[in-house]
């Protein structure tokens, strides 16, 4: 079952974006970082401590393990809409993309 509004809950804190090379990347946007996969995603929303127990605390069903509520809303990372807006103001807008790891951390020019 389907809480209500964990979709909605979730999509006020990361939100999927389309990058210029066509691939999907998640902004957590509480801390306006982006990154190239859901499960990076979810990891910053966990690190931000205050935030991350506010949404559990909110959409957590009462029989579910933390296991099966991690499940769900990873699941759920994909069904997030996807924002297409590549330029702000209408200028190209530079951001840093964060990989799974530092070494792999890239600049991205993204250009509409």
């Amino acid at each position: 079952m389907v809480q209500p509004g964990i979709l909605e809950s979730l999509s006020l804190l990361i939100t999927r974006r389309k990058l210029a090379s066509g691939e999907l990347s998640c902004l957590y946007l509480p801390r306006d970082k982006e990154v190239l996969d859901k499960k990076s995603a979810f990891k910053l929303l966990k690190k931000d401590e205050a935030v991350f127990k506010k949404f559990k605390d909110s959409t957590k069903l009462s029989d579910e393990t933390d296991l099966a509520f991690t499940s769900r809303v990873l699941k759920m990372l994909n069904s997030l809409p996807i924002k297409d807006d590549k330029k702000v103001n209408n200028q190209p807008t530079s951001k840093t993309v964060m990989a799974t790891s530092p070494e792999k951390e890239k600049n991205l020019v993204v250009k509409g």
